[in-house]
C-alpha cells in the first residue's frame, strides 16, 4: 500500500492506493475528519474491496459557508473536478460526503458510479428538493436524532438507506457505546453490501 500526500491548487489530499482500478474520494464534514470512526471504518471497508481512497483536506472560510447551499456546491464542485482530473487513471469514481460533504454530491453532477451520502443536510431546501431526484446509485445514512433528519424527506428517498434509531450527527446514540458501536458496525457492513451490489 502507497499513501502519498499531494497538493491541488486550493488544498491537499491523501491518495491510499492499494492496486485499485476504481477509487472512493472522501468529502469530510465541516468538524468530523478522516480519523473520526465513519471515515477510519469506511476507509477500512474501501481498502479491503481493493479500492483506493483519496481523502480531500478542504477548508472553506465562513463567508463561503454562509452562502446557500447550491453556492457551496458550486465551490467544491470545482475543486472535486480538479481532482478528479489529477487523478484520472481510475475505471470508476465513487464519493463518500459526511455533512457538508454531501453537499456538492447531492447538488452537483460529479462523475460518479455510486454516492454514499453520511448525515446528509436534510433541513436545507435546495438538498431536500435534489436528493429524491439522484439516479446515480446511492445509498444515505442517518441518525432520527441528528437535527438535520426530516422523516417525511427520509420517507421520500428512493435509493438506498439506513436510519440509525437514537443516532446524532455523528451516528453516535447519545452515551450509548454499545449501541454506537453497533451503528457504526451496521453502517459499515451496509456500505460492504452496497458496493456489491451497486
Amino acid at each position: 500500500m502507497i499513501v502519498e500526500e499531494k497538493r491541488s491548487q486550493t488544498f491537499t489530499y491523501t491518495h491510499i492506493q492499494n492496486g485499485g482500478s476504481d477509487v472512493c474520494i472522501m468529502l469530510s464534514g465541516a468538524s468530523y475528519n478522516y480519523d473520526h470512526p465513519l471515515f477510519y471504518y469506511a476507509t477500512m471497508t474501501m481498502l479491503k474491496n481493493k479500492i483506493d481512497v483519496i481523502h480531500l483536506h478542504y477548508s472553506y472560510p465562513e463567508s463561503i459557508l454562509e452562502q446557500s447551499k447550491r453556492k457551496v456546491a458550486e465551490v467544491m464542485y470545482k475543486d472535486i473536478i480538479e481532482v478528479v482530473d489529477l487523478e484520472k487513471s481510475y475505471r470508476d469514481y465513487i464519493f463518500l460526503g459526511k455533512s457538508l460533504g454531501t453537499v456538492p454530491l447531492v447538488l452537483s453532477f460529479l462523475p460518479a458510479s455510486a454516492l454514499i451520502l453520511l448525515t446528509p443536510l436534510l433541513k436545507d431546501d435546495d438538498i431536500r428538493e435534489a436528493i429524491t431526484n439522484i439516479e446515480t446509485p446511492a445509498l444515505a445514512v442517518i441518525g432520527d436524532s441528528d437535527n438535520h433528519f426530516i422523516q417525511q424527506t427520509w420517507d421520500s428517498i428512493p435509493f438506498s438507506k439506513i436510519l440509525v434509531p437514537g443516532g446524532n450527527h455523528s451516528l453516535d446514540v447519545g452515551f450509548d457505546e454499545e449501541a454506537s458501536l453497533f451503528a457504526i458496525r451496521s453502517t459499515m457492513q451496509e456500505i460492504q453490501n452496497f458496493l456489491t451490489t451497486k
